[in-house]
C-alpha cells in the first residue's frame, strides 16, 4: 500500500513528461507541451510525518553529490524519512516543470472557468506510466488545471477524490487530495512551487494518514559540467 501512496502522490521530481492529443483545446495544448530549456539547481524543502527537511539539489552533480542538506542535517532526520530524501536524490533529473503534470490530462476536458488571465478545465484524470498498477484507482478521482492565457502555461494542477472509495478490497481511501501551484522560472517556464498531498484512509486493518508538502525555490544554473 506504500507503493500506492507514492504512485498517487507522483513526486514532483521524477514526473515524466507525456505525448498531448491533438483533440485538445489550443490553449491547452500549448500549455501542456514539453519546451526544452536548461536545466536548473533549486531549494526543495519537504514536509512530513513531523520531519521539516531543506535541502539544495543540483542535477548537474554526479549521482550521489546531487543534494546538500541545509537544514537539519541528515541524521536528524527519521530514519524513514532520510530513506524518502534517499530516494528523491537518486530519481531527481531536474524536470521540475509543471508540463509533466500533462500525463493526467486527457483530450475530454470541459471549460469550468474563463477570467481575463486563466482557462480552468475539469477533467477525469489518467494514470501516468508508472500507475499502470493501480490505474482502478483514477476512475474515482476529478482533476482540474489551470492555465494562463497569455504565454500557456500551467499555473496550478489538482486531483482529488470527490468521495471515499476502495481501490481494492483491502483498502478503503477515505480522502486523497493532491494539488500544486506553479510560477514561472527564469526562462519562463513554468515549475512546481509548491504541491501538496494529502491521503487518509486504511489499508490492510491499518491506518493510513500521509500529509506531504513540497515546495521548490531559488533557482539558479545547474553545474554546467553535466547541464544540458
Amino acid at each position: 500500500m506504500r507503493s500506492f501512496i507514492l504512485v498517487l502522490a507522483a513526486s514532483l521530481l521524477t514526473l515524466p513528461a507525456a505525448a498531448r492529443s491533438p483533440g485538445l483545446p489550443a490553449p491547452l495544448q500549448a500549455a501542456l507541451t514539453k519546451t526544452e530549456g536548461p536545466l536548473y539547481a533549486f531549494d526543495l524543502q519537504v514536509k512530513a510525518a513531523g520531519n521539516d527537511a531543506k535541502v539544495r539539489v543540483d542535477p548537474g552533480k554526479p549521482l550521489g553529490q546531487r543534494m546538500t542538506f541545509i537544514t537539519p542535517s541528515r541524521d536528524k532526520l527519521d530514519k524513514g524519512f532520510q530513506k524518502r530524501m534517499d530516494r528523491i536524490e537518486r530519481n531527481t533529473t531536474g524536470d521540475i516543470w509543471c508540463t509533466a503534470f500533462a500525463e493526467h490530462i486527457p483530450a475530454e476536458v470541459k471549460l469550468l472557468k474563463e477570467t481575463e488571465t486563466t482557462l480552468i478545465y475539469g477533467f477525469v484524470p489518467l494514470p501516468g506510466e508508472d500507475d499502470k498498477q493501480f490505474a482502478n484507482a483514477f476512475k474515482y478521482l476529478k482533476g482540474e488545471v489551470t492555465i494562463a492565457k497569455e504565454k500557456p502555461a500551467i499555473l496550478d494542477f489538482k486531483m482529488w477524490a470527490p468521495a471515499s472509495f476502495k481501490p481494492m478490497s483491502v483498502a478503503k481511501i477515505d480522502k486523497f487530495d493532491l494539488s500544486a501551484s506553479c510560477q514561472r522560472g527564469p526562462d519562463g517556464r513554468t515549475h512546481v512551487r509548491q504541491m501538496t498531498m494529502d491521503l487518509k484512509g486504511s489499508a490492510m486493518m491499518q491506518k493510513l494518514d500521509q500529509l506531504e508538502v513540497q515546495s521548490i525555490s531559488n533557482l539558479k544554473p545547474a553545474t554546467a559540467a553535466l547541464s544540458k
